[in-house]
């Protein structure tokens, strides 16, 4: 119930961050510019710079990998269900509507929310074990997720697979936790 409370004091707070956003824009004090750069810097900076803290602080401790892996594998199944039943849900038709629903009822918007959710509500451990979800849901996204729209192959890109903030950030945070690889302070201080 702790944590119930904790993710509902959460989405209030970023409500009333949206709330200050939107009058921000309405008297004109914020951009279009000025969010699309404020969104380029939460993407592109500070969801990576989450992601290598939350592995930092687990570099001591042991037997974490399967837990990620089993995050993994949960992710897959989850998505293989909800792929299942969008395509039942949502048969082919001419109007090409159907692909939109299939879409939106498998991929969510939970990299740009997900990440300061799991850090307020659950920690570090939160963020450490929601990357695992984040992960193959990138790599899913930019995959399959394409395909739903374009039913061509060759719209796949390995560049938009690998080169995104999310999977950046998971790389490196994973690299330096297999090897045990603590940043030195001066990097880990603007990290964090």
């Amino acid at each position: 119930m702790e944590i119930a409370f904790k993710v509902l004091n959460q989405v209030i707070i970023v409500f009333l961050l949206i709330g200050v956003g939107f009058v921000c824009s309405k008297t004109k004090m914020l951009t279009q510019t000025g969010v699309k750069q404020m969104t380029s810097i939460l993407l592109n900076i500070v969801t990576p710079c989450v992601l290598i803290r939350s592995y930092q602080e687990k570099i001591n401790e042991s037997g974490l990998a399967g837990g990620l892996i089993m995050g993994a594998a949960f992710t897959i199944i989850s998505m293989a269900v909800m792929m299942l039943i969008s395509k039942l849900l949502f048969p082919s038709e001419p109007t090409n509507r159907y692909r939109v629903n299939k879409f939106a009822a498998v991929y969510s918007n939970c990299g740009f929310m997900a990440i300061p959710l799991l850090s307020a509500a659950l920690g570090a451990d939160g963020v450490f074990y929601g990357s695992a979800y984040l992960a193959v849901f990138t790599i899913l996204y930019w995959t399959l997720g394409v395909y739903v729209f374009t039913e061509d192959m060759k719209s796949l890109s390995f560049k938009n697979i690998a080169v995104n903030p999310g999977v950046i950030g998971t790389v490196i945070s994973l690299v330096l936790f297999g090897f045990g690889i603590r940043l030195p302070e001066i990097i880990e201080t603007p990290v964090v």
